[in-house]
């Protein structure tokens, strides 16, 4: 599909007005629920024999597990449930939990056996979830909110996440020293950060709303990030991509942010199939960035530079992409100041330029005087 101004106006409009919509109905959610649920004192397991004293209903295996669950826990401990060291399968499920300091806290709790779902965590001044050294466990459909970090995973291996609200704290989700992490379907709006991972290889992200934050996704230190199908909206910095390698970005929309795009010593990634709208800058190169591929992606209508390269970024790609009314009143719609491939060299096929009248090359803005030695006739996309 064709993306025009008029679609992509409509689109951001719709992404907002969800935004705001949402926020309004999950505070409204959170009262109605708040007195439906029975008042509890903090909850502390430690190992499975608390399962039994504390009286949960079910048997602590796979097909009926323990269910801590339909509990309204407001107190001024520092943690409202804490489970550590269990073997047990449980879940914590529709409980609102407001504490000093943390919410749900989980640590050295078998592999696949914590399921965290429906939650309501709320005005925690450290951490709304957090999780340290627990593997295969899954976090569904909580509400993190008015917390510093809504959601915390430390030392974890394959954690789920999936349709978590995480919304006006200062760290909607961090990851540190957590592999195979999962994201889809969340939300992390009205955050300093959407969601920041450190020293975290392989995770991936799908259809995961990040908007309305200073960072919507920051990765730093982290290896082989597949980003796909996701909205990344009004954000200050939509993707900041700080010495991660070989990450993966692709079909996302990345709209209406300063920099789209940002990236520092982040090389041999690819950008594929993004449409990339209305920023300042859309992907922006700073620092030793050399081996990455942008093709096929549609620049449309950023007020800035659509790629902007500056100095010391060598030998990366960018041929099959869409340039559309970016950079008005600018000398061309990208900016090189190094020396990269504007054309895909086996095939001399290089990116189509809307302001580009069809003679000769296409000459790109900077001081290495670049080129798109075979400018295409017709949009790739």
């Amino acid at each position: 599909m064709i993306i025009t101004k008029k679609t992509t106006l409509i689109g951001l409009i719709s992404i907002v007005g969800i935004v705001v919509a949402s926020l309004s109905i999950t505070f409204i959610v959170i009262e109605v629920r708040k007195h439906k649920l029975i008042e509890h004192d903090p909850i502390i397991v430690w190992g499975d024999d608390d399962f039994i004293l504390y009286n949960f209903p079910g048997k602590g295996t796979a097909k009926n597990p323990y269910r801590i669950e339909n509990y309204n826990i407001t107190t001024e401990a520092k943690v409202g449930i804490t489970i550590w060291n269990t073997t047990a399968h449980f879940i914590v499920r529709n409980c609102l939990v407001n504490a000093e300091e943390t919410g749900i806290w989980i640590e050295s709790v078998a592999t696949e056996t914590a399921t965290i779902t429906k939650n309501t965590c709320m005005l925690n001044s450290k951490y709304g979830i957090f999780l340290y050294d627990t593997d295969g466990q899954s976090l569904i459909q909580n509400v993190c909110t008015n917390n510093r970090f809504s959601i915390y995973i430390h030392s974890c291996l394959a954690i789920s996440l999936s349709e978590n609200e995480c919304t006006n704290s200062d760290y909607g989700m961090v990851i540190l020293y957590s592999p195979a992490i999962s994201l889809i379907e969340n939300h992390c709006t009205n955050n300093f950060v959407g969601a920041y991972l450190y020293f975290s290889s392989a995770p991936s992200f799908s259809h995961n709303l990040f908007s309305s934050c200073t960072y919507g996704l920051y990765l730093m230190f982290s290896l082989s990030a597949f980003i796909n199908q996701n909205e990344f909206t009004t954000n200050n910095y939509g993707v900041f991509l700080n010495s991660s390698r070989c990450s993966h970005l692709s079909e996302n929309n990345i709209a209406s942010n300063d920099y789209g795009v940002f990236l520092i010593s982040s090389s041999n990634s690819e950008f594929t199939d993004n449409v990339i709208s209305y920023n300042y800058l859309g992907l922006y190169f700073v620092y030793n960035i050399n081996s990455c591929n942008a093709t096929y992606n549609l620049f449309q209508d950023n007020t800035g530079y659509a790629i902007y390269i500056e100095a010391f970024n060598y030998g990366n790609n960018i041929h099959h992409n869409s340039f559309i009314n970016n950079a008005e009143g600018y000398p061309s719609q990208a900016y090189d100041d190094s020396i990269n491939f504007w054309y895909d060299y086996a095939n001399n096929e290089g990116n189509f330029w809307n302001d580009h009248n069809l003679i000769g090359s296409y000459i790109i803005a900077g001081s290495t005087n670049q080129e798109d030695l075979y400018p295409l006739e017709s949009r790739p996309v």
